[in-house]
């Protein structure tokens, strides 16, 4: 049947109306199944909506020899229209559905499906599919018995009367009844061979199992389609239903006959079949909603990471510049200390009395001179400077690294907080999240790599006389510490040689005593000049270095802020998509059930 076929018998403009917003629904899923990349829900999907303008389906399920294509046969009447007591490994799925003529049979699906059709006025309404044995050998047998499970508007589970204690049937009731929310009625088959205390107890047994999987009232039938169909040549093919035709209900196919007049092909008939189609259509939503509510919470918590990287980076940058300031200013302090007692030594050395000697001992002894004895001062101002600023350059360096170590620890622990298994095991295909876990791995692995530098966690017991090739290849923290020493060891050298340059210019030519205000003033002025040169010029070039830092430290994120950046471009519609197709579905369902 058609859909323009289909749309003739509803005759109710309501029920019309309903028909295509559920048409127009499922090509809403179609669209998000296909956008989400999951081919098993898209073809779900592709036969709800070809089931919409199909009769009403309903499958027949039991275990091999239960009776199955016998009770099919013997509800339509119309001779063997299933193949009897065939081979489990060679059957397959049967589906039966109206044509005119003689009929005809063929496989759709080589191997798995097979198609019927026969002029049997029942089937104008309905379509039946028969399945394999629950306990066939072959898993396509199961495979595409659950596809027609879902695409299904009721389901028959056919039990032997005389022994319905198996377990294979039970697991299909499960995924019909609670996965899909399918209506399900039992058949006992065969109760010809049943006394009555075993039908009695096949009886209480099915609707105990029944209502223990949320079935309130089950409908269970007992039927004999062996005496069906003996007896079918004297009640006709069709069963009228009269009250003579009920007392000669030999197969007991009366009540199962009465049950799908009244409840299938009746005026509830389409009402079922479109809450059969809404109902399929809300169970797949209830099955992406839970992945589809992950991934937006994991989009909000990645936002939030990233934000919360960005924003201790900047702390971590105030926290390091707060450090160089606090390391400057004490190398400050020590700088004038350094200076005072430079200045004490180089006043002392220019007395009168003191030159009067070293010119009166020159004369015996070269290294009495005067320039002899400013070479010496130069040096140990030298080294006496750097020794005196090393051990605060150490604290400072310390400090220094151990506060972006801590930071980098705590940027570890954020990122940790992306781990999410729970992402892998979606229904929700998408390369974006497939691709979401190399991106925070090779982001872990550099972060870490720069807290685990060998080079790095032991540079402060090393004495660096400058940030050497040997240093530099440990990577960027690494010399941090040997950056801070060699800065403030370069800047020394400077300032001593401007210094004592200055102050040699002046004692050539002689004439010291005449000189030797001059050259105190000279001395003094240049200290005091090269002070701000030496704050100004540590502090920039530590500064320098920190940025740079700082921005190798940042470029490690670079791929997972690009990452979360294509995330929110991409998962953003997809989120509000679903939440449509969502809040479409919940008040369709609504409004169809209240029917």
């Amino acid at each position: 049947m058609d859909s323009a076929m289909m749309d003739s018998v509803i005759v109710d403009p309501k029920l019309q109306r309903y028909k295509e917003a559920i048409a127009q629904l499922l090509s809403q899923l179609e669209a998000f199944s296909r956008a989400i990349k999951n081919p098993t829900i898209t073809k779900t999907v592709q036969n709800l909506q070809e089931n919409i303008n199909q009769p009403f389906l309903f499958v027949v399920i039991g275990e091999v020899k239960a009776g199955k294509s016998s009770f099919i046969n013997a509800l339509l009447g119309s001779g063997e229209i299933c193949e009897v007591g065939a081979d489990p490994r060679t059957n397959m799925v049967t589906k039966i559905i109206y044509t005119e003529g003689d009929g005809y049979s063929r496989e759709t699906k080589p191997g798995e499906l097979r198609e019927i059709g026969r002029p049997v006025p029942i089937l104008q309404q309905i379509a039946i599919v028969d399945t394999p044995g629950t306990n066939s050998p072959l898993q396509q047998h199961e495979d595409i018995t659950k596809e027609f499970i879902t695409n299904s508007d009721l389901v028959v589970f056919v039990f032997f009367s005389k022994n319905p204690y198996t377990n294979t049937a039970w697991s299909l009731v499960d995924f019909a009844h609670q996965e899909w929310k399918k209506p399900v009625i039992f058949v006992l088959q065969q109760a010809d061979l049943a006394d009555d205390r075993e039908l009695q107890s096949s009886f209480q047994y099915i609707e105990q199992e029944a209502q223990q999987r949320q079935i309130a009232s089950p409908q269970v039938f007992a039927t004999s389609a062996k005496l069906a169909i003996e007896n079918a040549s004297g009640n006709g093919a069709e069963n009228s239903g009269t009250a003579d035709e009920r007392n000669n209900d030999v197969g007991g196919f009366m009540p199962v006959q009465d049950f799908v007049r009244n409840t299938i092909t009746g005026g509830q008939g389409y009402r079922l079949k479109l809450s059969s189609n809404i109902g399929s259509a809300e169970q797949i939503v209830i099955r992406l909603s839970n992945d589809m509510q992950l991934i937006k919470q994991q989009l909000a918590t990645d936002e939030a990471v990233i934000a919360k990287i960005r924003n201790r980076l900047g702390q971590g940058e105030e926290q390091s510049r707060y450090e160089i300031d606090a390391l400057v200013a004490r190398l400050m302090t020590q700088y004038e200390r350094a200076i005072y007692q430079i200045k004490n030594e180089f006043r002392d050395g220019l007395s009168i009395f003191v030159l009067a000697k070293r010119s009166f001992l020159s004369i015996f002894n070269r290294k009495q001179r005067i320039e002899t004895w400013m070479n010496d001062l130069k040096a140990r101002a030298q080294h006496d400077l750097e020794e005196t600023l090393d051990e605060t350059s150490k604290e400072g360096a310390k400090r220094f690294l151990d506060g972006i170590q801590q930071m980098i620890r705590q940027l570890l622990a954020e990122l940790n907080t992306l781990d999410n298994e729970k992402l892998r095991k979606t229904e929700i295909s998408l390369p974006l999240l497939e691709y979401r876990y190399e991106v925070i791995e090779g982001v872990k692995s550099k972060i870490t790599n720069l807290l685990n530098d060998e080079t790095f966690m032991h540079c402060l017991t090393d004495t660096a006389d400058s940030v050497g090739p040997g240093v530099a290849s440990g990577g960027i923290l690494a010399v941090i510490g040997g950056v801070i020493a060699a800065v403030t060891e370069v800047v020394i050298l400077d300032i001593i040689g401007s210094v004592f340059l200055g102050v040699g210019v002046l004692l050539a030519g002689g004439v010291l005593l005449v000189k030797r205000r001059g050259l105190i003033q000279k001395l003094d002025s240049e200290l005091e000049r090269n002070r701000s040169r030496f704050e100004s010029t540590v502090s920039e070039q530590l500064n320098t270095r920190l940025q740079g830092i700082y921005d190798e430290i940042s470029l490690s994120f670079t791929d997972l802020y690009e990452y979360v950046e294509q995330e929110r471009t991409e998962l953003t519609p997809l989120i509000a998509q679903f939440e449509e197709i969502k809040q479409s579905t919940e008040q369709l369902s609504n409004e169809i059930r209240r029917l």
